[in-house]
């Protein structure tokens, strides 16, 4: 069991930096007593990978949001950047092993993204991005023990 509001505590310690050299602000919103089983060290290193990509792209002075809600079927969280969103081109290949969108930081080499979709994919949950006003939407879905898309 994973304490989730300590999730994503964990995950946002590697961006804290990144987020005060641009003058940006992470906003969590994770109501008290949220549980979620699965590995903490690598949901967090996933939602790291998505927070720092969030980062890149937010311009400074930006706002990235973090949101975590639950259901009898699986853990929702979101992570919302003010980047302007996600070229059309790009999104279908965003989660590739080595891609580099348009919008690519420099010296990026296409892994992180690919990381978090293969981890939370892993552990029987879903990743998925869209574009939302001002910005992109990722969103994991981490499954409960017996549900979810690859449920034995």
């Amino acid at each position: 069991p994973v304490p989730v509001d300590r999730l994503l505590k964990k995950a946002a310690e590697p961006v804290q930096i990144l987020l005060e050299l641009k003058g940006q602000r992470l906003q969590a919103e994770c109501p008290p007593g949220l549980v979620w089983q699965g590995d903490e060290a690598w949901t967090a290193e996933a939602l790291a990978n998505i927070l720092k990509n969030c980062v890149e792209q937010t311009p400074p002075g930006g706002c990235i949001t973090v949101a975590a809600r639950q259901n009898p079927l699986y853990t929702h969280i979101t992570v919302r950047d003010e980047g302007g969103g996600v070229p059309a081109e790009d999104l279908p290949h965003l989660f590739r092993r080595f891609y580099r969108g348009k919008h690519a930081a420099s010296g990026s080499a296409g892994i992180g993204l690919a990381l978090s979709h293969a981890l939370i994919t892993a552990q029987n949950g879903t990743l998925m991005v869209e574009n939302v006003p001002g910005g992109a939407l990722f969103t994991a879905k981490l499954y409960e023990p017996g549900c979810g898309p690859h449920a034995r």
